[in-house]
């Protein structure tokens, strides 16, 4: 009872304020007496477990009328106040009480109401649709031109989390597992530290098409690399003429069927409330798992890792600011992957362009030195400013890399692209460095 009376004077007190139109006062202070009446001992006796009433999400909501007065304020708060009431720490006798008062405060903002609040409702559905515009060419520029930065996106990445997902076993990566898994890893061989093995890792919230660089991916990691085996790691395998041939001619492959990591050492992911690329968490976890190269599906090799493969972790530099995600070489239960790992917890930013995949190893990397050998040139360039080396005509000699990553995403808005998915027609067609690679790998 003690956090129902805070929470009622909560909400008288902002009631009395001017904000408030006065129409809605009555009926909101009616409500509440109602409430105190039927919230007795007895009756939350009777629904079972007692559990603490966290008054501090009330505040939050009841705040957000002051700023947002009228019909707009309340639907605000209606909802603040139910996501509360769905929460454990909410006692089961008040969340029943609770969500008919809200009901009934719903039913009471009838259409008449809300006009006499005039202009100024209409002014701030106004500011909402603006907020939301701006919100939505974020998601959009994140996606065409990725960007770094600014106070807005600050926000952003502050304010655009979920609940934490619950830690079900089969989601859940903890030490414990990884053990297990790595009892049955192949070892790395004679004078390496990394086992020769290649990760991809495919999720899909629906059967997806593999393309043909897909396919050119795992071709050439297979034709360069000499892998002991290349795990496909997914939860729904993909389509295609180009998937079905990737099956029949990689002699290494294993199909690794996984549900996507939700916790990381029991601890919950926060996921966004856009949803994430989960790829980016388990690329981390088979590598901690089992150890070996960790490839996105549309970078082609170029030649042998195995100078790579001494070292405990390699990643390569993408520009000065940042290193590459999409190629990580590194021994399993590596102490750069646990650091870089723990950052998915605490430290999770979905709308800062490549955070965690990119930024936060490179604050790991000049932190701790020691801990990672970074490629400066020969693993993640050409980068994303430099596109026209390896999808233009002009000449770049790749025979120095590595492994050349193809940045499908960025070539796709770039000028260069035609609206011509690459396939075999394509690479006898245009002479870039992207079509040399190909043809190397399918012809020779």
């Amino acid at each position: 009872m003690g956090g129902f009376n805070i929470l009622r004077t909560k909400f008288l007190r902002t009631l009395s304020r001017d904000s408030i139109e006065s129409g809605y006062k009555a009926q909101y202070v009616g409500i509440v007496r109602e409430a105190n009446n039927i919230a007795t001992m007895d009756r939350i006796r009777t629904l079972g477990h007692r559990i603490l009433l966290i008054v501090h999400d009330y505040r939050l909501a009841i705040s957000l009328i002051e700023c947002y007065p009228g019909q707009g304020g309340f639907n605000i708060l209606r909802t603040k106040f139910l996501r509360t009431l769905s929460r454990d720490s909410i006692e089961s006798g008040y969340k029943a009480q609770y969500v008919g008062i809200v009901r009934e405060a719903n039913n009471i903002a009838t259409m008449d109401r809300i006009r006499t609040l005039g202009h100024s409702i209409g002014l701030k559905r106004y500011l909402l649709a603006v907020a939301l515009v701006v919100m939505l060419v974020y998601i959009i520029g994140a996606a065409i031109h990725p960007s770094r930065g600014g106070a807005v996106i600050n926000i952003l990445n502050t304010v655009a989390v979920s609940q934490p997902s619950e830690c079900h076993p089969e989601s859940n990566f903890n030490m414990t597992k990884a053990m297990l898994k790595r009892a049955t890893a192949i070892k790395p061989g004679e004078g390496f530290v990394v086992p020769n093995v290649v990760h991809y890792v495919w999720y899909a919230d629906k059967p997806a098409k593999f393309k043909f660089f897909h396919m050119l991916s795992m071709l050439s990691a297979e034709k360069f690399l000499k892998p002991d085996a290349i795990y496909f790691h997914t939860n729904l395998e993909p389509i295609g003429e180009y998937w079905e041939q990737a099956k029949k001619k990689l002699t290494t492959l294993k199909i690794m069927h996984r549900t996507p990591t939700t916790c990381l050492f029991d601890e919950p992911i926060k996921n966004p409330v856009w949803g994430t690329s989960q790829s980016n968490v388990d690329r981390l976890v088979v590598l901690m798992e089992y150890g070996g190269i960790y490839l996105d599906l549309d970078v082609l090799i170029v030649k042998s890792f195995d100078p790579l493969r001494k070292y405990p972790c390699t990643v390569g530099l993408e520009n000065p600011e940042r290193v590459c995600g999409g190629i990580i070489v590194c021994a399993a239960d590596s102490l750069f992957l646990n650091l870089w790992m723990e950052h998915y917890i605490f430290d999770y930013k979905i709308w800062t362009w490549a955070y965690n995949s990119g930024l936060v190893p490179t604050h790991l990397a000049r932190r701790y030195p020691d801990l990672i050998h970074i490629e400066p040139s020969s693993l993640a360039q050409p980068n994303g400013d430099e596109i026209e080396k390896i999808w233009g005509e002009q000449a770049f000699d790749w025979s120095g890399n590595y492994a050349l990553h193809l940045l499908w995403r960025m070539w796709k808005t770039n000028k260069l692209f035609m609206a011509q998915e690459p396939d075999e027609n394509y690479i006898q067609e245009h002479n870039s460095a992207f079509s040399e690679v190909a043809r190397r790998i399918l012809y020779y």
